[in-house]
């Protein structure tokens, strides 16, 4: 349905027998901006997300097993650490200095946080344990619900590790910030519910890739285009630009991808039909530093 040079080439639709057919979309529904093709085989909107959207793999695979009890685990370790850097401690050591505190501010507006065990969030590693509280720099193998009901809710303690709370604020920058936008998370359903939307919030509304299909009859090489979001097999490879990357110099890219002494220097690396990962990487690609 997506031709090289034109991203609405062709549309199924319903015919008069009733079966769907092909057919070329017309010049109005082109005008249309809202207009999107109709594929012929449809994959579910939630598994393109789960490929695409830009979280911790630990939230994504939660995500695709639908697993209720580490969805909340892995959201909380994403918020807290943007929460943290929010706070403005945003190193190890400013952190680690109040991190118990910190968490119980942190449950305090974010409540699903409450019933996380703060060990989980992988920041202990083999710290011996303790039966007293130590310092801020601990954390309980209770959620602090439990310990909430008083001294008859006995557990341990154990210290975090200063690399294992760097990893986590370094983390949390790595990704596209979620606690501004997070609403009052009252329990595990609640933020099932917000990472479910942080699938779609996350993810690219448009892709860009090249075409595998390279063959020694094709009067391009390397054709290489944007396409809505969508499915698509590996007969697409495709390149997701870092946040460091503006609009600008990833349109820069798809013309230097486009560009003719590009495809000229994809002919001479290509033996057989395929233009894999391996021989793109060949290939004489500007850097973005010289795309201004």
């Amino acid at each position: 349905m997506i031709h090289q040079f034109d991203h609405r080439w062709a549309t199924y639709q319903p015919g008069e027998d009733g079966k769907e057919s092909a057919g070329d979309v017309s010049l109005a529904h082109k005008r249309n901006p809202a207009f999107a093709v109709r594929p012929r085989y449809w994959v579910e909107a939630r598994e393109v997300y789960l490929r695409i959207a830009r979280l911790p793999k630990a939230l994504l695979k939660a995500l695709a097993d639908r697993d209720e009890e580490i969805v909340p685990l892995a959201l909380a370790h994403l918020l807290f650490g943007q929460w943290l850097r929010g706070q403005g401690m945003d190193t190890a050591g400013a952190a680690m200095a109040r991190l118990f505190p910190a968490w119980q501010e942190f449950a305090g507006q974010y409540p699903f946080a409450a019933e996380v065990v703060p060990t989980g969030l992988g920041l202990c590693g083999n710290s011996p344990a303790g039966m007293l509280f130590p310092g801020p720099g601990f954390l309980p193998a209770e959620p602090l619900s439990r310990l909430a009901l008083g001294e008859r809710v006995k557990t341990a303690w154990f210290a975090a590790k200063p690399l294992a709370v760097k990893d986590l604020l370094d983390s949390a920058a790595a990704y596209p910030n979620c606690i501004d936008t997070a609403p009052f998370l009252t329990d595990a359903a609640a933020a099932c519910a917000y990472a479910t939307v942080l699938l779609e919030k996350t993810s690219p509304r448009w892709l860009m890739g090249w075409r595998d299909i390279c063959r020694a009859t094709d009067e391009r090489t390397v054709i290489a285009s944007v396409l809505p979001r969508a499915g698509v097999g590996n007969k697409i490879p495709l390149i997701f630009p870092g946040d460091s990357i503006s609009p600008f110099q990833t349109a820069a890219l798809l013309a230097n991808l486009s560009a003719l002494c590009f495809d000229f220097s994809a002919r001479q690396k290509i033996g057989g039909i395929t233009l894999n990962f391996y021989i793109a990487k060949q290939l004489p690609v500007l850097p973005p530093r010289c795309l201004h």
